[in-house]
C-alpha cells in the first residue's frame, strides 16, 4: 500500500480529493 502511495501519490490525490469535495457537498445540499 505504501509502495504504491509513494509512485502515485500526486495521481491519488488529485483523483481522490475532488470527489471526497464533490460528495461532501452533495450531502451538504441534501
Amino acid at each position: 500500500m505504501f509502495a504504491s502511495a509513494r509512485t502515485g501519490s500526486g495521481k491519488t490525490l488529485a483523483f481522490t480529493l475532488p470527489t471526497l469535495h464533490t460528495l461532501y457537498n452533495n450531502r451538504l445540499k441534501k
